[in-house]
């Protein structure tokens, strides 16, 4: 139970603690839908599993093709986007877990980060090497209809480039 004092009024309200055992290696990121009655969790298992928040029920599992270290899920929870070690990154659909793209990044640049604008319209991925960072957005339709402009960047600190 959770209890809380506000001024002379004390709320008591029940709070379920689940034990969410679903991964086999560390959970990188946990992120609830924009809705809130979703939860996702990402590994470097390779999985993203997705859970029922209320009941802690595990509700689907997306085997993705490497270790996981960052996702995000679009705002109608349509897409699921992951920065995979071995690949790159990934578009998902979110509760099927069919793999739409693959988004390669740099060779011997580690994915880090990825992350849906507000909008959702676009991906900003990051990945590093050493001191290094790449920084590309690319538009969610041009993923989506795989035409992506490769350009080799140019790597002094952090590079932004636009596609």
């Amino acid at each position: 139970y959770q209890r809380r004092v506000h001024g002379d009024s004390q709320i008591t309200q029940e709070m379920n603690v689940y034990a969410l055992k679903g991964h086999e290696r560390p959970v990188r990121v946990v992120k609830f839908n924009a809705d809130g009655d979703l939860l996702f969790t990402c590994s470097d298992d390779s999985y993203v599993v997705v859970w029922k928040p209320s009941t802690g029920e595990m509700i689907g599992k997306i085997k993705c093709s490497s270790a996981v270290k960052s996702m995000d899920i679009s705002k109608n929870t349509k897409y699921l986007i992951t920065s995979e070690a071995a690949i790159g990154f990934g578009v998902y659909e979110a509760l099927s877990g069919k793999n739409l793209a693959t988004v390669p990044t740099s060779p011997s640049f580690t994915p880090k980060y990825c992350e849906f604008s507000f909008g959702d319209k676009q991906i900003a991925i990051l990945s590093e090497k050493g001191d290094s960072s790449e920084l590309f957005t690319h538009t969610l339709d041009n993923v989506l209809a795989k035409k992506l402009i490769s350009r080799p960047p140019t790597i002094l600190g952090l590079s932004l480039i636009h596609i």
